[in-house]
């Protein structure tokens, strides 16, 4: 709400040149950020969004200029660079500022997709169990909207209620949705219940038919990804387990013979203390972020 009355104060300063030019050229420019902000549920518009942000950017733009002027002074820069480079430094960090607060959505975004896609067997799961009670696509929404507990799953399919009561066709819903949709899985899903809505024959099977497709994909990139794991293992066993091991057992037996400057009871600790634990961890990582891939 006080964004909504900040913006409705602000409203005359936006519409003053040049900020009025500006907030135009930015509105075409980032016009796409608009179904990102959908995708997110943001709960106000995209031109509220849009103006917050680049009024708060140009507030910071000035503000950075005088403190940026008063370092560079301690500094002992000449006054004619100082001036200059304080200005061009706050549209520098403006233009940052702006850059950042537009990125935000994309990682809230980005998290609604991991969560969704997490869900996403579980969800097609509960509209095929729903298709398979012989419900239409519109008893199937509703009811899996009381039975869905992935919030972000459940807030699209609630959205797409949302309309059909406001009078809106199930079609034109559920397009609407998956424009915005994060989830490319889930928005498939949507298209395909769009296009078979009209006529409502044919929704169990397709239903089935992407819970299988999707599992596919996931015991396909699963297997793939074990695959690099076993490399990465045996990799892990080679050089962190067996030659160390080789080497302290050549040190053992030869130190004499061999100018190597260093005790073995050394180097012992040196393998076994710290280069093997720094492996394992390593290779433990390695396999955290691989594993972390198998998400679709």
């Amino acid at each position: 709400m006080q964004v909504e009355i900040l913006h409705a104060y602000l409203g005359k300063i936006m519409d003053k040149p040049p900020v009025n030019k500006i907030l135009s050229y930015v509105h075409r420019k980032f016009v796409w950020l608009e179904p990102v902000l959908l995708s997110i549920n943001y709960p106000f518009t995209y031109d509220i969004f849009i103006s917050t942000r680049l009024l708060l950017t140009i507030l910071i733009s000035i503000l950075s200029v005088p403190i940026i002027f008063i370092l560079q002074g301690k500094a002992d820069f000449p006054i004619l660079l100082n001036i200059p480079l304080s200005i061009v430094d706050g549209v520098i960090i403006g233009l940052i500022t702006f850059r950042l607060l537009t990125t935000l959505p994309l990682m809230k975004r980005y998290i609604l997709r991991s969560s969704i896609q997490s869900y996403l067997p579980y969800t097609l799961m509960i509209l095929s169990i729903y298709a398979a009670g012989g419900y239409p696509i519109t008893g199937i929404l509703l009811n899996s909207s009381r039975i869905i507990k992935e919030k972000n799953t459940k807030a699209i399919i609630e959205r797409v209620i949302a309309d059909l009561e406001k009078g809106e066709g199930i079609e034109d819903s559920l397009l609407k949705e998956s424009i915005a949709c994060p989830s490319p899985d889930l928005r498939s899903v949507l298209e395909g219940l769009a296009s078979i809505s009209t006529s409502g024959v044919g929704t169990l099977a397709f239903l089935k038919n992407s819970l299988d497709n999707y599992l596919k994909r996931l015991d396909s990139k699963l297997r793939e990804k074990i695959d690099k794991i076993s490399v990465i293992m045996e990799g892990y066993i080679a050089i962190g387990v067996l030659f160390p091991l080789l080497i302290e057992v050549i040190l053992l037996f030869f130190a004499n013979q061999l100018p190597v400057g260093i005790p073995p009871e050394a180097l012992i600790i040196v393998f076994f203390f710290i280069l093997i634990p720094v492996l394992f961890v390593s290779t433990i990582i390695i396999i955290d972020s691989v594993m972390s891939e198998v998400k679709l």
